[in-house]
Formats: C-alpha cells, sequence, structure tokens
C-alpha cells in the first residue's frame, strides 16, 4: 500500500504560494538557434531574465518536500534578441533575419518532489510565450508578426530551493527546446543556463492571479486570485500596454499595469480568501497580448500575462 500512498501524496495540490522575484544580475542564460537551411549567428549571445515566477511549496518555510510551478513572467533584458543566417558570399545581405523585440514567458510544471534535506529537485516544465514581436528579413519572409503563442516541450530540468535565515533562495537550471515555423522554414531554440530568483519567508502565502493561456475570443476563461482579504471587495484590471506604475489612490495601492482598466464587476473574496471571474473573451482581445493584475484596498496581486489569437 506504501506505493499508491506515496503518489497520492505526490499528486496532491501545495497550498502555500510564494511569489519568486527574479534576479537579473545572477539570471544570463544562453541561446543556441538553429535552422532547417543554416545555422543563425544571435546577437547577444546570451541575455539575462527578469520578472517574477509563481511557486507553489507544501510548507512556509524550510524544509520542503513538494513543489508546483504554476506560472512565471519572464522578460528578456535587452528588450530586443536580434538573429541572422550569414550569406555564404560575404559581402552580400544575410540569407534571412528576425529581430524578437519585448518577448515574455511562463512557466508551468506538475507536481514534484523536493530534497528535504538538499533542497534539490527536477521538475518537468513547459515554457510558454505570452508576448513580443517578431520581425522578419530575407528567406524568412518579410513584416512583424507576434512572438506569443510558442511552447516548448514538457522537458526535465534541475534546479534548488534553500532558505538562508528569512529568504528562500530559487535556482532553477532552465533548458528548454522551442521549435516554430517561420515561412516554411524549421526554426530550433535552445535555451539554457541559471535563474536564480527570491522571496522572503514572510511574504508567503502571496496574493496570485492565475490566468488561462491562451484565451479565446468567444469562450468563457476563468480568472481567480488567491489568498485575498477575506470578504472584502476585490477588482480585476487588465490592459495591452504592458506593465508600468499606475496609483490608485482611493485603495491606497499602485497597479503594475500600463493604462488599465477594470475588466469585469468587482467581487467579493470568499471567507478562504478566493475569488474569480469569468468573462467572455471579446473579439478585441484577438491577436494580442494583455496583462492582468487583481486587487483590493490595500492589496495587489502579481501581474500575469497571457495572449489570444
Amino acid at each position: 500500500m506504501l506505493a499508491p500512498i506515496l503518489l497520492l501524496a505526490l499528486a496532491s495540490p501545495q497550498n502555500v504560494q510564494h511569489l519568486f522575484a527574479v534576479d537579473e544580475t545572477n539570471s544570463l542564460v544562453d541561446w543556441e538557434v538553429n535552422t532547417s537551411i543554416g545555422g543563425v549567428n544571435e546577437s547577444p549571445d546570451k541575455f539575462k531574465l527578469n520578472g517574477t515566477i509563481n511557486l507553489k511549496l507544501d510548507a512556509t518555510q524550510a524544509p520542503f518536500t513538494l513543489g508546483q510551478f504554476d506560472g512565471a513572467l519572464l522578460v528578456t533584458i535587452p528588450e530586443a534578441l536580434y538573429g541572422e543566417i550569414p550569406n555564404p558570399i560575404p559581402f552580400l545581405p544575410p540569407l534571412a533575419t528576425f529581430d524578437l523585440v519585448g518577448l515574455q514567458a511562463t512557466v508551468t510544471s506538475s507536481v514534484f518532489s523536493i530534497n528535504p534535506a538538499t533542497g534539490a529537485f527536477t521538475a518537468v516544465v513547459t515554457l510558454h510565450t505570452t508576448a513580443g514581436s517578431n520581425t522578419l528579413g530575407g528567406l524568412f519572409g518579410s513584416g512583424t508578426e507576434p512572438a506569443f503563442g510558442t511552447v516548448s516541450l514538457p522537458t526535465s530540468i534541475t534546479g534548488t530551493i534553500t532558505q538562508t535565515g528569512g529568504n528562500l533562495d530559487l535556482l532553477v537550471n532552465l533548458d528548454v527546446l522551442v521549435t516554430d515555423d517561420l515561412s516554411g522554414i524549421t526554426v530550433s531554440t535552445h535555451i539554457f543556463g541559471p535563474i536564480n530568483a527570491d522571496a522572503a519567508v514572510a511574504a508567503a502565502n502571496a496574493s496570485t492571479l492565475t490566468v488561462p493561456v491562451p484565451l479565446t475570443v468567444g469562450a468563457f476563461a476563468t480568472f481567480s486570485v488567491n489568498n485575498l482579504n477575506p470578504g472584502a471587495t476585490a477588482w480585476l484590471a487588465g490592459t495591452f500596454d504592458g506593465t508600468g506604475s499606475t496609483p490608485i489612490p482611493q485603495l491606497g495601492i499602485t497597479l503594475n499595469l500600463a493604462n488599465p482598466a477594470q475588466i469585469g464587476a468587482p467581487t467579493v473574496a470568499s471567507g478562504a480568501g478566493n475569488a474569480f471571474w469569468t468573462l467572455v473573451i471579446p473579439a478585441v482581445v484577438a491577436g494580442r497580448s494583455v496583462w492582468f493584475q487583481a486587487l483590493q484596498n490595500g492589496l495587489i496581486s502579481q501581474v500575469a500575462g497571457t495572449y489570444s489569437f
């Protein structure tokens, strides 16, 4: 009976939400791009990551035994990434070029086990791009198209989650392969390197917003947020303009969105501090990235990004 009990425990949801801030200085990842018509020269060779990672754990502080990645807002630094397939005749223009601007991604996983003594884990993750544009040239075609909607294969990666005093330190050894098709040319991008992030133990049970990725125009979508103030009014804000800073003095908060608008009607958080909005996705969202944030008097969630075709 021991094996079924262990499997049941591993599949159970984690109930302590931690929000990790990515350490840009120590999150330098490499990328290698290859295509069905030749290798690509990338610029820069490596890029940094910034943003947040949502991680559910089975406790407020170490030791931990179970975890689950349930979203992220990962942003590339610099914002623009360039690649070209060089022409074999040196003085001629490149065979193909691409300019990626404003690329963002989220990360999810199934529940994984954590070594309580060392904090080491192995997780099967999926990387999903949620924002950005790609300007193509040469054999890739011409014009600008969305860079969101590309999904990696579920991939096994390693990492550690440790505690120093009142701070949690997360190391993710990112190693994923993303494939795409540009004008009939297969493009494979290998992204690998460390992501370092940290979270304060005192900030456990952070208010965390979950949004569908992607959204489907004309269909219902449910936006849910946990760890709100029970019994208090909650609002959902959204924008097409990305992250920014918008003070809401009436509630004593500052939203991390640019030009936000209220989405749906206000609701009241349950006694457990949960709230949700079930909305029909309008046609105006089609082909766009959109960012959301939940808010209450004196309280905000993290920013969650998604998109719709």
